[in-house]
């Protein structure tokens, strides 16, 4: 074989090496955003100008004598890490060592602090954060408040997504001459049992003239290591490289197999963070904190699209419930808890989204909530605030402390 052919043979080699490797990437990566809008689309484009590069200009570059070692050390890179990751990435795989709650995960922390009553708030002193560690405004006293009585908010992110600032502008649109004040003291992942440490801090300093209750969800997810009632508050040094392996499938498919070697995998207990009957103490406890302080409690029971449209797939994956059925029985179950303690609690009225929302259609259910069948789209969170706001100016007039008991109507009855 002559030298020229050598050369040519080689070049061909390196070129075909190159551009497959780049191309298995870019077929993986084309899969990939086709299936999840959210993937990085400028990705795609810089695979695609190496495949067509390694293709056209490489033969181009060495035989005018430029070194080409770089874009076969590209290649190989890119079959020893971009390929396994994307491959990873596209069968859905994902994996969080030390895992605590089955929400939030471990590298959700990386956006809280710890506290030692209520396990993490929000840090205070952010934009947006208020100084008890909620994102919502500084909790002013009531000489301040002018006229404006105050609402306050407990629970999870299904009301921290917003629709409290909603139903203070609806109530203020329509009565300037008695406004209300909305406070959120809700966060992602609470619990009832953190919910019940936030009316026992802040209860009596919010200086409420209403309370709204909003939980459920968490309470029946699957628990990790202990239940709600048995944890700490999580490590915050854990929280850099939690968020470097939070961005890696690959990493974190070495983690499993680290964790898995040393017999140290996260495993839920197989039953919820909170019980139903620690569920109903909490929800009994809340009321009474506020029943103290002469302020009524709209209860609301969680509404979901999962019975009439489905139970998305990575509830069960992601390890928050055993199995689908479960989840639908589970929630049914805390539900049926809230009414019968608003029923146990005189100056309370009930807010009952989940029958209300029952009854939507399944195409206007698609429109109220979100893919997981939990959270709010914007259309919902309107709704949520309109119909709770009737629950709010039904209990504020119960008047003062011992006043006409509620008969627990609200949404949906």
């Amino acid at each position: 074989m002559s030298g020229n052919e050598a050369y040519e043979r080689q070049t061909r080699w390196l070129r075909n090496v190159c551009a497959g490797s780049f191309l298995l990437s870019l077929g993986l990566a084309f899969a990939l955003v086709r299936r999840e809008a959210a993937a990085e689309v400028w990705g795609l484009g810089a695979l695609a100008l190496l495949t067509v590069g390694a293709w056209t200009l490489l033969p181009r570059l060495r035989a005018r004598g430029w070194p080409c070692r770089w874009f076969l050390s590209l290649a190989v890179l890119n079959l020893l890490a971009v390929v396994p990751e994307l491959a990873l990435r596209l069968r859905g795989f994902r994996y969080e060592s030390g895992r605590q709650f089955g929400y939030p995960q471990p590298s959700e922390f990386t956006r809280f602090v710890p506290h030692p009553q209520l396990l993490w708030t929000y840090a205070p002193g952010q934009p947006g954060v208020n100084a008890w560690g909620f994102r919502e405004r500084e909790v002013r006293p009531r000489a301040a408040r002018e006229r404006a009585a105050r609402v306050v908010f407990l629970g999870d992110s299904c009301t921290e997504q917003g629709y409290p600032a909603i139903l203070e502008l609806l109530h203020n649109a329509r009565h300037p001459e008695a406004p209300i004040e909305c406070l959120s003291l809700a966060l992602s992942g609470y619990s009832s049992w953190q919910g019940r440490r936030v009316a026992e801090l802040y209860g009596a300093r919010a200086e409420a003239d209403v309370a709204v209750v909003w939980f459920g969800w968490n309470d029946h997810w699957l628990a990790y290591g202990a239940p709600d009632a048995e944890k700490r508050a999580p490590e915050a040094r854990q929280a850099p490289w939690r968020h470097v392996l939070a961005g890696s499938r690959l990493l974190q498919l070495a983690q499993r197999l680290a964790d898995r070697a040393l017999g140290r995998q996260s495993r839920p207990l197989g039953r919820p963070r909170v019980s139903a009957e620690e569920y109903r103490a909490n929800l009994t406890a809340i009321y009474g904190v506020f029943e103290r302080l002469g302020v009524p409690v709209v209860f609301v029971t969680a509404p979901s699209s999962h019975a009439a449209v489905r139970v998305p797939d990575f509830l069960v994956s992601d390890g928050l419930l055993p199995d689908k059925a479960t989840g639908l029985r589970w929630h049914a179950e805390y539900n049926a808890v809230v009414r019968e303690v608003q029923r146990a609690c005189p100056r309370s009225v009930l807010c009952d989204l989940e029958t209300a929302y029952r009854r939507l259609p399944p195409d206007a259910l698609r429109r109220v909530f979100m893919g997981d069948g939990i959270h709010f789209m914007p259309a919902g969170l309107a709704l949520v605030a309109s119909d709770v706001l009737r629950a709010v100016e039904e209990v504020k007039s119960l008047g003062p402390a011992g006043g006409s008991a509620a008969g627990g109507r609200g949404a949906g009855e």
